[in-house]
Protein backbone atom coordinates (compact mmCIF):
# COMPACT_ATOMS: atom_id res chain seq x y z
CA UNK A 1 0.00 0.00 0.00
CA UNK A 2 1.35 3.03 -1.02
CA UNK A 3 1.36 5.86 1.58
CA UNK A 4 0.40 9.48 1.22
CA UNK A 5 3.24 11.29 -0.19
CA UNK A 6 5.24 8.64 -0.88
CA UNK A 7 6.58 8.02 -4.25
CA UNK A 8 5.58 5.01 -6.21
CA UNK A 9 8.75 3.15 -6.86
CA UNK A 10 9.03 2.01 -10.54
CA UNK A 11 10.27 -1.88 -10.45
CA UNK A 12 13.69 -2.51 -12.22
CA UNK A 13 13.66 -3.06 -16.19
CA UNK A 14 15.12 -6.29 -16.65
CA UNK A 15 18.30 -6.61 -18.09
CA UNK A 16 19.04 -8.90 -20.88
CA UNK A 17 22.59 -10.72 -21.72
CA UNK A 18 24.95 -10.43 -24.08
CA UNK A 19 24.71 -14.05 -25.14
CA UNK A 20 20.71 -13.07 -25.26
CA UNK A 21 21.03 -10.48 -27.59
CA UNK A 22 22.97 -12.12 -29.81
CA UNK A 23 21.03 -15.06 -30.15
CA UNK A 24 18.11 -12.87 -30.68
CA UNK A 25 16.31 -14.25 -28.27
CA UNK A 26 12.80 -12.74 -26.61
CA UNK A 27 12.63 -10.90 -23.86
CA UNK A 28 10.44 -11.29 -20.42
CA UNK A 29 8.21 -8.89 -19.16
CA UNK A 30 5.95 -9.18 -16.32
CA UNK A 31 2.00 -7.92 -16.38
CA UNK A 32 -0.46 -8.81 -13.58
CA UNK A 33 2.39 -10.68 -11.16
CA UNK A 34 3.04 -13.15 -13.96
CA UNK A 35 5.90 -13.80 -16.46
CA UNK A 36 5.23 -13.38 -20.20
CA UNK A 37 7.57 -14.13 -23.33
CA UNK A 38 7.97 -11.82 -26.01
CA UNK A 39 9.27 -12.87 -29.50
CA UNK A 40 11.25 -10.49 -31.64
CA UNK A 41 9.33 -9.88 -34.98
CA UNK A 42 10.64 -11.05 -38.37
CA UNK A 43 12.15 -8.40 -40.91
CA UNK A 44 8.69 -7.39 -42.59
CA UNK A 45 6.83 -7.49 -39.35
CA UNK A 46 9.22 -5.14 -37.46
CA UNK A 47 9.32 -2.83 -39.95
CA UNK A 48 5.54 -2.14 -39.86
CA UNK A 49 6.08 -1.79 -36.11
CA UNK A 50 8.39 0.88 -36.17
CA UNK A 51 6.39 2.43 -38.99
CA UNK A 52 3.07 2.05 -36.47
CA UNK A 53 5.54 3.38 -33.74
CA UNK A 54 7.15 6.82 -35.43
CA UNK A 55 3.29 7.29 -36.90
CA UNK A 56 1.98 7.61 -33.01
CA UNK A 57 4.82 8.91 -31.56
CA UNK A 58 5.01 11.60 -34.26
CA UNK A 59 0.75 12.08 -33.75
CA UNK A 60 1.58 13.32 -29.75
CA UNK A 61 4.49 15.57 -30.27
CA UNK A 62 2.15 16.74 -33.33
CA UNK A 63 -0.53 17.11 -30.52
CA UNK A 64 1.95 19.20 -28.20
CA UNK A 65 3.01 21.53 -31.17
CA UNK A 66 -0.04 21.93 -32.15
CA UNK A 67 -1.89 22.70 -28.64
CA UNK A 68 0.99 24.92 -27.70
CA UNK A 69 0.76 26.51 -30.75
CA UNK A 70 -2.80 27.48 -30.93
CA UNK A 71 -3.31 28.18 -27.06
CA UNK A 72 0.00 28.34 -25.69
CA UNK A 73 -1.28 26.51 -22.26
CA UNK A 74 0.34 23.79 -21.39
CA UNK A 75 -3.04 22.39 -19.19
CA UNK A 76 -4.86 21.57 -23.09
CA UNK A 77 -1.83 19.78 -23.63
CA UNK A 78 -1.52 17.74 -20.55
CA UNK A 79 -5.38 16.71 -20.72
CA UNK A 80 -4.66 15.36 -24.14
CA UNK A 81 -1.59 13.81 -23.35
CA UNK A 82 -3.01 11.58 -20.75
CA UNK A 83 -5.75 10.42 -22.62
CA UNK A 84 -3.96 9.68 -25.91
CA UNK A 85 -0.77 8.24 -24.69
CA UNK A 86 -2.01 5.56 -22.31
CA UNK A 87 -3.83 3.92 -25.61
CA UNK A 88 -1.41 4.92 -28.26
CA UNK A 89 0.80 2.59 -25.82
CA UNK A 90 -1.40 -0.18 -25.53
CA UNK A 91 -2.14 -0.73 -29.11
CA UNK A 92 1.86 -0.64 -29.86
CA UNK A 93 2.33 -2.89 -27.09
CA UNK A 94 0.29 -5.80 -28.85
CA UNK A 95 1.11 -4.81 -32.20
CA UNK A 96 4.48 -6.35 -31.22
CA UNK A 97 3.06 -8.79 -28.69
CA UNK A 98 0.35 -10.23 -30.84
CA UNK A 99 1.21 -13.58 -29.00
CA UNK A 100 0.21 -12.72 -25.89
CA UNK A 101 -3.87 -12.99 -24.87
CA UNK A 102 -4.34 -9.20 -24.59
CA UNK A 103 -7.69 -9.51 -23.17
CA UNK A 104 -6.40 -11.52 -20.34
CA UNK A 105 -3.38 -9.23 -19.87
CA UNK A 106 -6.07 -6.40 -20.04
CA UNK A 107 -7.46 -8.19 -16.92
CA UNK A 108 -4.92 -8.14 -14.70
CA UNK A 109 -1.75 -5.58 -15.11
CA UNK A 110 -1.54 -2.29 -14.08
CA UNK A 111 -0.64 0.47 -16.38
CA UNK A 112 2.11 0.71 -14.74
CA UNK A 113 3.45 -2.83 -15.67
CA UNK A 114 2.41 -1.87 -18.94
CA UNK A 115 4.67 0.88 -19.15
CA UNK A 116 7.50 -0.88 -17.43
CA UNK A 117 6.52 -3.73 -20.41
CA UNK A 118 6.48 -0.86 -22.98
CA UNK A 119 10.01 0.88 -22.31
CA UNK A 120 11.48 -3.00 -22.39
CA UNK A 121 9.98 -3.64 -25.52
CA UNK A 122 10.87 -0.62 -27.40
CA UNK A 123 14.31 -0.61 -26.27
CA UNK A 124 14.61 -4.32 -28.01
CA UNK A 125 12.84 -3.37 -30.63
CA UNK A 126 14.32 -0.12 -31.56
CA UNK A 127 18.24 -1.34 -30.90
CA UNK A 128 20.01 1.28 -33.16
CA UNK A 129 18.42 4.01 -31.38
CA UNK A 130 20.67 4.68 -28.95
CA UNK A 131 23.51 3.91 -31.49
CA UNK A 132 21.87 6.46 -33.19
CA UNK A 133 21.35 9.10 -30.62
CA UNK A 134 25.21 8.58 -29.17
CA UNK A 135 26.15 9.35 -33.18
CA UNK A 136 24.47 12.23 -33.64
CA UNK A 137 25.14 13.27 -30.38
CA UNK A 138 29.09 13.12 -31.25
CA UNK A 139 28.50 14.65 -34.71
CA UNK A 140 26.82 18.12 -32.64
CA UNK A 141 29.75 18.51 -30.68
Amino acid sequence: MVKKNQPIKQPERPKRSEEAIIAQDGFEVILGGKTFEIAPLVIRDAREWRKAYAEATGKLFGVVAETMKESGDFEPVYKRLLTEMPEATIELFFQYAKDLDREEIEGIASEQELGVAFLVLVDFALPLSKSLARAMGRTSQ
